[in-house]
């Protein structure tokens, strides 16, 4: 199955930062994120990957401190990371 970070935004009322259109299959680890992943971020212990992760979209939290400071694509999620459906 193929998803757009548009669609994955739209479905956890978020928003999207970068290519709206990016396609992700499967989802990994942040610290193994590839081209067509899908990772999140719910613990600041691993927001060094943040700038490594080569995922094609990240799941944050709206209110995180650290969205703007990688190029990553990302959708900023209004609800907690570990109540997402």
């Amino acid at each position: 199955m193929e998803l757009t970070a548009q669609f994955i935004a739209e479905y956890l009322k978020g928003t999207v930062e970068g290519d709206p259109k990016a396609v992700v299959t499967r989802p990994a680890r942040i610290e193994a994120g590839k081209p067509g992943t899908l990772c999140f971020l719910a613990n600041p212990k691993y927001e060094p990957y943040l700038y490594t992760s080569r995922a094609s979209v990240i799941l944050i939290n709206k209110d995180s401190s650290c969205k703007n400071l990688f190029q990553q694509h990302w959708c900023a999620s209004t609800m907690p990371i570990r109540e997402l459906p």
